[in-house]
């Protein structure tokens, strides 16, 4: 088995956003640093304040509801930010943005193991939108 010293945390910062995915995300990342990991933290810029790391790749998006749009140019930025940082293991916190799969298949053509965490959004379980999130997940 590989040591872990780099990974790419895909996540969501704190700021406007007060729920469980900042939550999760501050509390694991910093728990990796902890041990000492190298975090590379990569969110999208809407999220508000950064989680405290001296790796990060701030990204460009759009938002509607809960579904993050990313900008144009988001995958070459990826792309360079996984060449240049070179993780041992990537975490992508579901949902991240639309590019989702492509995330996950770039760690797979790249070879790098990959965890990905499912995270239910909130909606009133009589709701439309309720039934269909549930539905999905």
């Amino acid at each position: 088995m590989r040591s872990i010293r780099k990974l790419a945390w895909f996540g969501h910062a704190a700021g406007r956003r007060g729920d469980g995915l900042s939550t999760y995300s501050r509390e694991h990342v910093a728990a990796l640093q902890r041990c000492g990991i190298e975090v590379l933290f990569v969110h999208h810029r809407h999220d508000g304040d950064v989680i405290p790391v001296p790796e990060r790749l701030t990204l460009d998006a759009g938002r509607f509801k809960t579904v993050v749009i990313p900008a144009p140019g988001t995958r070459n930025r990826i792309c360079r930010a996984l060449e240049d940082f070179r993780p041992d293991v990537l975490h992508l916190s579901f949902s991240f943005s639309l590019l989702d799969a492509w995330i996950l298949g770039e760690a797979q053509r790249r070879g790098i193991p990959t965890l990905a965490t499912v995270h239910l959004p909130y909606a009133a379980p009589g709701s439309m939108r309720g039934r269909v999130l549930r539905g999905l997940y």
